[in-house]
């Protein structure tokens, strides 16, 4: 199966990875979507996706879908067949809104699967629909601002009992596995390496360091998701203290002591 980093290999003008409840693209054409956080759960074959237009002029939306992995501590994004989003493009006029069916295609397997839902704003010329198509002309030499935007997709198969994306990290908070770390000097750059041992994700908001004279720091950039059974890495900026403790928020929940994991 071939394994590709979707963000680098294909150009674009903006990059948004989205987390909140709803999110806008800060372009010229701003476009709403929502959730930003879709789930498929077990017993369920799809679930909508929003795309609406407030602004305007109308805009052309193209939707993917990958496999979604991390490893040896990078994301990777794969070709993959068991999801698919329809309709795959859309044009959506000024102030209209376009549902997307996020649809498992494939026999649904046991446990957590990721991926990332790939929404890419396609430049169209300020010019009449070709005749008898519906379809803009595109300007040959026009140059346009893109955006690209980036959701995280979880589907749940075969003994998954459907639980609300709150109810299932305090499943992971109380009951799954600690979450291990260990510094990593590569470069010259120091990153926080994060293993995950449990059968579901986590998204850590915080990292928090409690140094042994009692004082803590709060990590930069030590935030983001970390797969299930997989390695994330972290670029931080400050150093590790010695026997300093690693807490984790995952999700906003209360912070749950890390493990070090030796080099």
């Amino acid at each position: 199966m071939r394994l590709f980093t979707v963000l680098r290999r294909l150009p674009v003008f903006g990059i948004f990875l989205l987390l909140p409840d709803f999110a806008y693209s800060q372009s010229t054409n701003s476009v709403v979507i929502w959730p930003v956080n879709p789930v498929i759960e077990s017993g369920e074959r799809a679930t909508p996706l929003r795309l609406e237009n407030p602004g305007t002029r109308p805009i052309l939306m193209q939707i993917r879908i990958f496999g979604w992995q991390q490893i040896d501590g990078d994301e990777r994004f794969v070709e993959q067949k068991e999801v698919t989003g329809t309709p795959p493009m859309v044009r959506i006029e000024a102030g209209q809104q376009q549902l997307i069916r996020l649809t498992r295609i494939a026999p649904p397997s046991d446990g957590e699967r990721s991926y990332r839902v790939i929404i890419d704003e396609i430049p169209i010329a300020d010019t009449p629909a070709q005749p008898g198509t519906g379809e803009p002309r595109q300007a040959a030499a026009a140059i346009q601002f893109r955006m690209r935007y980036s959701l995280p997709l979880f589907t749940y198969g075969t003994g998954d009992e459907a639980r609300s994306a709150r109810d299932r990290a305090k499943d992971r908070a109380g009951s799954a596995p600690a979450l291990e770390w260990r510094v990593v000097e590569t470069g010259g750059a120091t990153s926080l390496e994060v293993h995950n041992p449990g059968t579901r994700h986590s998204r850590l908001t915080t990292v928090t360091m409690k140094r042994a004279d009692g004082t803590s720091l709060k990590l930069d950039g030590a935030h983001g998701y970390v797969l299930a059974g997989a390695t994330m890495r972290f670029a931080i900026t400050q150093a590790i203290a010695p026997q300093a403790r690693l807490f984790a928020e995952v999700e906003g929940d209360s912070s749950s002591p890390m493990t070090h994991r030796q080099p």
